[in-house]
């Protein structure tokens, strides 16, 4: 351990990779004054904290990821330059003239510069620069990054950055540049590695790699009044489509489907994957759907023409389409194979997203629907900003994303919890879209001649399930656990994400239906009517949830199904600019267009009554259900302005309201200036809406609102694109609307405008230009926004495929899978769907195929239950040559020889009467009224079932960092505590430690306000743990002083080697910073069932005075008997131990059951009396 900390530092030095000093020093104090003397300081704004510069405040970072030296006057470094208030196009330019580069903005009025030392210094002096400060290490570091052992991280460099060069400083320290795509690099490494890898110059940002997961006329027709715009002419026809997912049929325009003729399909785009170095090789297999079929249920439910009954009948059924197929086979290698099966995925989806849709826009694409996506739980990433780059660039391209899978009811009060937004769903200028629940008047029909299906037995019919009973441990309370899955159109599909986004912005924008949705069914490799299944995973494709309706349509649900059936719809409303007015809509005119038409859904929390218990806006639908026939009706007006507003223009419009009573509603949309991931806030270009009733009152401020209406008072809004004023009841007269620009520091910014209300007698010509907003005060009064007119075709809007087909032939609607976490019921054990997740990766995206790493049920049509199936891949045998005693060791919490201080013999913790249970957990939480963070420790008294602290990490200086959670822990007789962390960090005294270290707690005080000392007690390096994945992550002390061990990955030390299933005992001769002892197995995890799956990685052990083994996993786990979570404790009563363990099991705790379920154990020590 001792030789590790000069060899990182030196690493930095000899690789000339920090960047160092502060200018804060640099700041002339007129400038300080200046800002003193304002009414509001601005603040800078990052995930790494926010603090007030000008007022001398700095925030709390770790040592190793800041600047330690002074610059050089000529040295290139990157800083923050801030102004004094709304960034001016003077002071801009002034900047910009120093000769620097801007790579971005930050809220308050700041921009990231890259300046040499001598320009920074020029920068202090500018007028209205108030700070200039080094951009730190620390600040280029998602806060949610993993630490400890190794790991998978992608990495944003610079614009303009040597790529090839920076690669090579990675791979200098150590780490693995797995994969590199244009400024994107998938690398391997250490938190050590990452830590110095922060320091180099051109790295924007480092965020953890995940895989991307996969996330239609009922629905469409119905619910959305698709058919009624469809009759009135809007169908479509003048738009092109972008789908990208898995592969489209046979892979070929004449093999698409029947319900997409060849002559709509523009282009099929293959996005081929290439290999990853030690994470995976790529076998490409074309455009062609074999897995799930995810991107031939999402294309047709865009697009499709529908059969002659009208099932399968997409929301533009006239469009042309784009597909984009980015799935491909994975054979899983090194560091990848650990923790991912093979199996399919979105392997195709370039780092850079720009790649995947410039192609698109390329052959005349102007919608881009994506129905996947990653968990970000409302995180701003680098595909957010990517995708807002995009879209800034290209303002008439609208991007549609998926808002994800993640909805839970993790405090079982039976509402969704809030913040599980997707990404790039967060992204600002993309569409987000929700789920809410399908309503096909109880047409669910399935084949009855599938004889491997219980479809006759149902009577042709499928079982519609309730949340309840598909995600039990998800949904574990009413109204939710009890409502079924589909048929009310006003409630939400449970499983959608919810918003808000980290930086408080309204998502979802809109939702549409997602559960039980009929569209197309690949024609490969169907169960049932094919005679093969798959040669390259010998499964069936995926069928759907339920059982199919026939060999060309299956039921799917997710918000992979409301995404989709909402791109035809914006393909819709473009149509419609199009034919009634000769416009093509910008993306801001297409998405305000939807979200003004939105309809506010009667019953979002599901209880079965419908009284708006949740009104607009919300973070369960945001703005409302789709409802097309209002979107493309002519009682809207609009503005597509494209000249902008800079800061402080103004653009003025008036609207004659013709009689009172009725609603005016006024809905403001731009395509804003991407963000930086380090942001905090990501709002870049500010406008205002504020709009006025006749005389000048009321007024009301954009996005204030109560019981679903507008309210006077408030304040702006400085954190959405969108902007509302809904007024319930307008009086007649003249209306004043008003957008200003409030910040504008990269403009000038376009915007869009829809205002619905009972408007007089309209323009005389039947598409009048819109007005033009200018940077001057207020254009001429008078002046309405263009109407929408000429209604097409037909006074009677008829939907063209008739109402509700027979009860024997269901329309397809696209229908959401259930969560990703849970296995959908199926007909096909196939593996992992084509969206399968690291385990060490946080992914739940929004894909309707089941489980990652979890085979689909076979033909069931039970509804996935929560059990974990057996991943199909089987593990590597454990490298354990050397067998230990077959005994059981008796274990008791005796102090282990030799200690370095002797601890004070109070703070015993062994218990009276009952087991005590101590946890400590991989998140914050509360379990039983105590609240607690991932470094604490709590106490569970099984006799009374009272929960308490036992150890408040934070009191001790374990906050502030994942690196500081407590991932292993065991408590001494003695009353002092042994402590293992989650990654290296520093500790009051005793400085560096790695995530394989132990330390020792020695308090003079427990529970809420915990103090004591620090020592070192046992130097992993010392005795071979010293590769990456050894992280010690469990550890008990037995009766004789060994230690009992579990990694968190593979192992290998003098003596014995493992995975992270197995225990291995250290026998110590010393410890504390001379260790040394000898290594011997202990428990072969492979051989008692727990090597079938990642998630049963131990991570908590404790052993009785009996023998007994109590043991928690890393997440799901079955073995002979036993089946659970990482909220439980399991036990085994071993018949042998070392390379030949036998155990019988049974469950000992079930933390679902104590206030513990929505938690992961990761570590524990039963104590019994």
């Amino acid at each position: 351990m001792n030789i590790r900390k000069p060899f990182i530092i030196f690493m930095f030095l000899a690789l000339g990779l920090i960047i160092v000093g502060s200018v804060a020093g640099q700041n002339s104090q007129p400038n300080r004054s200046e800002a003193l003397q304002l009414q509001t300081i601005p603040s800078i704004h990052l995930k790494a904290g926010t603090f007030t510069p000008a007022l001398d405040q700095t925030l709390d970072l770790p040592q190793t990821l800041t600047t330690q030296r002074a610059i050089d006057a000529n040295a290139e470094a990157y800083y923050i330059v801030q102004f004094s208030g709304p960034v001016s196009t003077a002071w801009k330019a002034s900047l910009e003239q120093l000769g620097g580069s801007l790579h971005g903005y930050i809220p308050d009025y700041a921009y990231k510069v890259k300046l040499t030392g001598a320009q920074a210094a020029a920068a202090a002096n500018l007028d209205g620069v108030i700070w200039v400060g080094i951009f730190e290490p620390a600040y280029r570091l998602d806060p949610d990054v993993k630490m400890g052992g190794l790991n998978l991280y992608r990495i944003r460099l610079e614009i303009g950055a040597d790529v090839t060069a920076v690669a090579q400083m990675i791979n200098n320290l150590g780490a693995t540049v797995s994969r590199q795509d244009g400024n994107f690099l998938l690398v391997i490494a250490n938190s050590f590695q990452v830590d110095s890898i922060a320091h180099i110059l051109d790295v924007a940002w480092i965020e953890n790699f995940v895989f991307y997961e996969t996330h239609n006329e009922f629905g469409a027709g119905v619910i959305m009044n698709a058919n009624m715009a469809n009759a009135n002419g809007y169908d479509g026809s003048t738009q092109t489509v972008a789908v990208a997912d898995t592969g489209l049929g046979g892979g070929t325009a004449s093999t698409a489907h029947p319900d997409i003729p060849a002559s709509r399909i523009t282009a099929i785009q293959d996005f081929p994957a290439a290999d990853s170095a030690n994470c995976y090789n790529a076998i490409p297999d074309g455009s062609q759907d074999v897995d799930s079929g995810h991107g031939t249920h999402t294309s047709l439910s865009v697009l499709s023409d529908g059969n002659n009954a009208g099932q399968g009948k997409g929301t533009a059924p006239a469009a042309n389409l784009v597909f984009q197929s980015v799935e491909d086979y994975a054979d899983m290698i090194g560091f990848c194979a650990f923790f991912n099966p093979d199996g399919y995925y979105l392997l195709g989806l370039p780092d850079d997203l720009a790649d995947l849709y410039g192609p698109a826009y390329n052959a005349g694409a102007r919608i881009h629907s994506n129905s996947w996506g990653s968990d970000a739980a409302g995180d701003y990433t680098a595909d957010s900003a990517t995708t807002d780059q995009f879209m800034w660039n290209n303002p008439d391209m609208l991007i549609t994303f998926s808002a994800g899978n993640s909805g839970t009811d993790g405090n079982s009060n039976g509402v969704v919890d809030s913040d599980s937004m997707g990404s790039p769903a967060t992204a600002k200028n993309v569409l987000t879209v929700g789920a809410s629940e399908n309503d096909r008047q109880g047409n669910w029909d399935c084949d009855t001649s599938l004889s491997y299906t219980d479809c006759a037995a149902q009577g042709g019919q499928n079982d519609i399930f309730t949340y309840g009973a598909a995600w039990a441990s998800d949904f574990p309370a009413d109204p939710i656990a009890s409502d079924p899955s589909a048929g009310n159109a006003e409630q939400m599909a449970a499983f959608s994400s919810r918003g808000p986004t980290d930086d408080g912005r309204i998502k979802p924008d809109v939702v549409a239906p997602g559960t039980w949705v009929l569209s197309g069914y690949s024609d490969l490799y169907q169960e049932g009517y094919d005679g093969s299944t798959n040669p390259q995973n010998g499964a069936f494709q995926y069928d759907g949830w339920g059982f199919p309706f026939s060999e060309q349509y299956k039921y799917m649900g997710g918000t992979s199904m409301s995404n989709p059936l909402t791109a035809g719809a914006a393909a819709v409303v473009r149509d419609y600019y199009n034919k009634a007015h000769g416009h093509n809509a910008s993306a801001a005119l297409t998405k305000a267009t939807l979200i003004n038409s939105a309809v506010d859904m009667l019953d979002e929390n599901n209880d079965g009554a419908n009284d708006n218990d949740f009104p607009i806006p919300n973070d369960h639908e945001g703005w409302g259900r789709v409802d097309l026939a209002g979107a493309t009706d002519s009682n809207r007006q609009w503005v597509d302005n494209s000249a902008g507003l800079s800061t402080g223009g103004t653009a003025s419009y008036q609207f004659d309201i013709s009689a009172s009573g009725s609603a005016f509603k006024v809905t403001l949309v731009w395509t804003d200036y991407p963000s930086t991931e380090s942001a905090s806030v990501n709002l870049v270009n500010d406008l205002n809406l504020v709009v006025r009733g006749p005389g000048g009152s009321p007024v009301y401020n954009g996005n204030v609102f109560s019981g679903g209406w507008s309210v006077t008072g408030g304040s702006v809004d400085d954190r959405n694109n969108v902007e509302n004023v809904y007024v319930q009841s307008a009086a007649a007269g003249t209306w004043t609307v008003e957008v200003s620009g409030g910040n504008v520091p990269n403009g000038p910014q376009p915007f869009a405008l829809v205002v619905a209300g009972s408007f007089g007698a309209p323009p005389p010509t039947d598409t009048p230009a819109p007005p033009t907003a200018t940077n001057t005060p207020v254009p001429p009064t008078n002046t309405p926004v263009p109407t929408n007119t000429p209604v097409p075709p037909t006074n009677t809007p008829v939907p063209t495929n008739t109402p509700v087909p027979p009860t024997n032939t269901p329309v397809p609607t696209n229908t959401p899978v259930p969560p990703t976490n849970t296995p959908v019921p199926t007909n096909t054990p196939v593996p992992p769907t084509d969206t399968p997740v690291p385990t060490n990766t946080p992914v739940v995206t929004n894909t309707p195929v089941p489980p990652t790493n979890t085979p689909v049920p076979t033909n069931t049509p039970v509804p996935p239950t929560n059990t974990p199936v057996p991943t199909n891949t089987p593990v590597p045998p454990t490298n354990t040559p050397v067998p230990p005693t077959d005994t059981p060791v008796p274990p008791t919490n005796t102090p282990v020889p030799p200690t370095n201080t002797p601890v004070p013999p109070t703070n015993t913790p062994v218990p009276g009467g009952a087991d005590i249970i101590y946890t400590s957990s991989n998140s914050g939480g509360n379990a039983g009224g105590v609240g607690f963070a991932d470094e604490d420790i709590l106490k569970y008294d099984t006799g009374s079932g009272t929960w308490s602290m036992f150890i408040d990490g934070s009191d001790i200086g374990l906050s502030g960092s994942g690196a500081r959670d407590v991932d292993a822990f065991f408590l001494m007789d003695d009353g002092s505590v042994l402590l293992s962390t989650w990654g290296a960090t520093i500790l009051p005294d005793v400085g560096q430690i790695d995530d394989s270290d132990i330390v020792r707690f020695i308090p003079t005080s427990t529970g809420t306000n915990t103090a004591g000392t620090f020592e070192l007690y046992f130097d992993a390096s010392d005795v071979g743990l010293t590769r990456n994945g050894e992280d010690v992550d469990a550890v008990f002390v037995t009766a004789n002083g060994d230690l009992i061990i579990s990694t968190s990955g593979f192992f290998s030390v003098p003596g014995a080697s493992g995975r992270d299933e197995d225990l291995v005992k250290f026998t110590p001769t010393s410890l504390g910073a001379n260790t040394s002892g000898t290594w011997s197995l202990y428990f072969d995890g492979s051989d008692v069932g727990l090597a079938d799956s990642s998630s049963e990685d131990v991570w908590g052990v404790s052993v009785a005075a009996n023998g007994d083994i109590f043991l928690t996993s890393r997440g799901t786990f079955s073995v002979s008997g036993v089946s659970g979570t990482g909220t439980d404790i399991f036990t085994c009563t071993p018949g042998s131990l070392g390379a030949s363990t036998s155990c019988t099991f049974s469950m000992y705790w079930d933390g679902s059951a104590n206030g513990y379920g929505t938690e992961n154990m990761d570590a524990m020590q039963v104590v019994q009396p």
